[in-house]
C-alpha cells in the first residue's frame, strides 16, 4: 500500500517530443491533448498516424495529482480539449472532454471499480 498522499488511478499514457511538449492534434479551432488507457492503444494510434520513429516518447503515470497537473499545464499552453483513446483517424466529435470533465475521467477508481 502506498504511503503519503499519493492518489493512484488507472495509468494514462501520452506522447511528448524531445522538448517534453505533448503531441497536439489540431482539429478546427480545437487543440487536443490525447491520452490512452493502454500502451497498446497508444502504439496503435502512433502507427495509424504514421508518426516518425524516435520523434515521440510515450510517458505514463498512475498519479491522479500528476495527471491533473499535466492537464492544467496543457490548458495554459493552449490545449482546449482532451481525448481518451482516440482512433488514428480521430475527427474530434466523440471521446472529447474539457478540463473539468477530464479531471473526473482521471480520478475514476483504480481498484477494479468501473467508471460510470
Amino acid at each position: 500500500m502506498p504511503e503519503g498522499n499519493v492518489r493512484l488511478v488507472h495509468a494514462l499514457y501520452w506522447f511528448v517530443d524531445d522538448e517534453l511538449e505533448p503531441l497536439a492534434l489540431n482539429i478546427g479551432d480545437a487543440k487536443f491533448f490525447c491520452f490512452f488507457s493502454t500502451r497498446w492503444n497508444a502504439d496503435a494510434f502512433k502507427h495509424g498516424q504514421a508518426m516518425p520513429p524516435g520523434q515521440w516518447t510515450m510517458l505514463s503515470t498512475e498519479s491522479a495529482d500528476h495527471l491533473v497537473e499535466v492537464c492544467e499545464r496543457a490548458t495554459g499552453e493552449g490545449y482546449t480539449d482532451f481525448a481518451l483513446n482516440p482512433p488514428p483517424n480521430y475527427d474530434g466529435r466523440d471521446r472529447r472532454w474539457g478540463l473539468d470533465e477530464f479531471k473526473d475521467i482521471i480520478e475514476r477508481p483504480a481498484g477494479g471499480e468501473r467508471y460510470r
